[in-house]
Order: C-alpha cells, then structure tokens, then sequence
C-alpha cells in the first residue's frame, strides 16, 4: 500500500492527533508519511518539519536527558508487548508543539496491527497523569 491509498479521510475524522509513518527493514529512521487535521491544529509541525523520526524526535524531545528517558520507555513497551499478548502499548509523555509549549499526552500504537500493514498509526490523546 503506498502512502497516498492511506484512509486519509478516516483519519483526518478522529478527533485527536494522528502521525503515520512506515518502518523499514534496515533503518530506525523511519520517514513520517501522514499528519492528520488535527496534529498539525494542535501539535502544529508539518511534514516539512518532522519527515523522518529523528526529525520528530529533535522537535518534540528537545531535551536530550529527556527525549532519552521517552525512548528508552517506548522501546521497553514495546519489547515487552512483543512477548505478551497485547497489541496496543502507551506512554505517558510531555511533547514539545511548534507553537512552543509544552502538552502532556498519552502517545499509543497498535504494534501488531492488521489494519494498515507497512504502517504505525501513532495516536496522542489527553494524558491522565499529571507528569513528571
């Protein structure tokens, strides 16, 4: 499936931010294919800003202790949810928006997802915690 048969419509319907993008093989890097309505309203960086991870990591983790912290999280989540069950995984975490605060999110995915193969949907919803 190529970026542009994405459910673009679909997503730009949900009413939270939404970042799309497609893992390769032999890089971590993967770029950022699709920001929903609602990203950019919110979040506001475009995929002029952020077309790869290390883009969006640099802009929504500036701090490196921090943005440290955030991925080591997110890899732990992950690694755990690859031996269990469980397909949708989360964390709690403070990202940086191009209008220049600061908002408190709960970042989830669906790591073993059939709805888009080749794809990480990545979904930012109202964290419940109150942060660090």
């Amino acid at each position: 499936m190529s970026s542009e048969a994405l459910p673009k419509e679909f997503f730009n319907l949900l009413p939270l931010p939404i970042l799309v993008n497609r893992p390769l093989a032999n890089d971590l890097n993967s770029p950022i294919v699709f920001l929903n309505e609602h990203f950019l309203a919110e979040i506001g960086w475009t995929l002029d800003d952020i077309p790869d991870k290390n883009s969006w990591w640099k802009l929504a983790y500036p701090e490196p202790s921090y943005s440290n912290v955030i991925e080591r999280q997110w890899e732990l989540v992950v690694s755990n949810a690859m031996e269990k069950p469980e397909s949708f995984i989360s964390i709690n975490a403070n990202v940086t928006t191009k209008f220049s605060n600061v908002r408190r999110y709960k970042i989830y995915t669906q790591i073993k997802s059939q709805f888009l193969l080749g794809y990480n949907v990545i979904a930012f919803g109202k964290s419940d915690d109150a942060g660090w």
